[in-house]
């Protein structure tokens, strides 16, 4: 049986980072559907012939309370709003709480076996071996869209957008291909430092592909790509006081954290969205640039104007599309237009969680001179200031790196023997 859940679970990593493409999905009733998913619901049915509950992760299990919770508001929430407001579609929100439970309970299971069989290195090894594949198509694609032979016939994919030059190697789209980097390259370089072994016993091949993942982040033509590159250079830096076992606090960790989110915002919305700055940096030609408005701040002009309407309870999940008329772009605005004040609160709860998972990452990395760990808190900070650029949080590869995020909490607790 166990054999069995973690074939399941290597095939729920590769079908995510893999096989998340157009042309490989179905569209139903509750919304779009990949192989990831088939796998998904095989993998619970498994799991619901032997549970394996860990009941001293306690974090892991306040997590999953608490998402139970906020989809049980969505569920109610919804229903309520459906008597209320015309533009309300109980379709969508019944979708968006199918998703988060399917892959809420997947998520759990997945972690508690990881823990439980001591599968922390293979899980990780499962990312390594996938930028493999990501990186060779990657470049592929680049190649394609230059107009190489061969390559132009195989790899000029509908992934490929901005007048076929924005390239998203195996995802779906640029946005999923980015969220992907701002995990694998962060996890190779935490890996790489601690001289374990990545991919290849030779160290200048795993260079080579992590070099060939950060190319292709520069074709995707995604400005989030600045995050990959921020979190990179800052987990370089800090390897040095890392190795020395530098002592710090914990109100001090707490205040770089925040002052991160903050700082990555203003440079992201505000200072590339400068035309004299991307003037300087070569992008003033890049499609999108406007004197105007830009499409973005128009869409949170109308969120917030939706938001108005109902701003205790929101508009109901699923339905920021059909009443704005476009992609939130943005998980905050998103979960705050949807679920309102309440549902905004509910989902600080697990904001903070995930802050202080990254708190305790940050402190046994300085305190057992481990890089990897460090790189865990980077994955989390990425995780959750990618949400203020994208709808990140519904991305089926959120649930599958949220279990190497609790297992290493778990591990980092000093737990010995896991009690099942």
């Amino acid at each position: 049986m166990n054999k069995i859940k973690w074939i399941t679970i290597c095939l729920l990593v590769y079908s995510a980072i893999l096989l998340d493409l157009d042309n490989l999905a179905f569209y139903t009733p509750i919304g779009r559907i990949v192989i990831f998913d088939v796998f998904i619901i095989i993998f619970i049915l498994i799991n619901m012939l032997k549970l394996k509950y860990i009941r001293d992760n306690r974090l892991l299990n306040i997590f999953f309370l608490v998402m139970l919770f906020l989809i049980f508001y969505q569920a109610i929430s919804g229903f309520y709003l459906l008597q209320t407001i015309d533009e309300v579609s109980y379709s969508n929100t019944a979708s968006v709480i199918f998703k988060y439970l399917m892959y809420l309970i997947a998520m759990f299971f997945m972690t508690n076996h990881i823990i439980a069989n001591k599968l922390i290195n293979q899980y990780k090894n499962i990312w390594f071996y996938s930028s493999v594949v990501v990186s060779i198509v990657g470049l592929f694609q680049i190649l394609a869209i230059n107009d190489i032979p061969i390559f132009r016939d195989l790899f000029l994919w509908g992934n490929i957008r901005g007048g076929g030059h924005r390239i998203a190697a195996t995802f779906r789209w640029q946005g999923v291909f980015i969220f992907y980097l701002s995990i694998i390259i962060p996890l190779m370089i935490g890996t790489m430092l601690d001289n374990e072994k990545v991919i290849f016993k030779k160290k200048y091949l795993n260079l080579l592909i992590m070099i060939l993942l950060l190319i292709s982040g520069f074709y995707s033509g995604s400005r989030s790509f600045l995050l990959i590159i921020a979190s990179s250079l800052l987990l370089v830096v800090l390897n040095p006081l890392v190795k020395n076992g530098i002592r710090l606090s914990i109100s001090k960790i707490f205040f770089l954290l925040l002052s991160i989110i903050p700082v990555y915002y203003i440079i992201n919305s505000f200072v590339l969205s400068s035309l004299a700055v991307r003037r300087v940096l070569g992008l003033e030609g890049a499609v999108g640039v406007t004197s105007g408005v830009s499409p973005r701040e128009r869409i949170i002009r109308s969120g917030m104007e939706a938001f108005e309407t109902s701003p205790f309870l929101g508009v109901g999940s699923g339905n920021f599309n059909e009443i704005v008329g476009d992609a939130s772009h943005n998980s905050y605005l998103e979960i705050l237009v949807e679920n309102g004040i309440f549902g905004i609160m509910i989902f600080t709860i697990i904001f903070v969680l995930l802050i202080y998972i990254c708190i305790v990452n940050v402190m046994k990395a300085f305190k057992e001179r481990k890089t990897h760990a460090l790189s865990v808190s980077l994955i989390i900070l990425n995780i959750l200031i990618y949400q203020l650029t994208a709808a990140a949080i519904q991305y089926r590869i959120l649930w599958v790196i949220l279990p190497l995020i609790f297992a290493n909490y778990y591990k980092y607790s000093n737990y010995e023997t896991p009690k099942i």
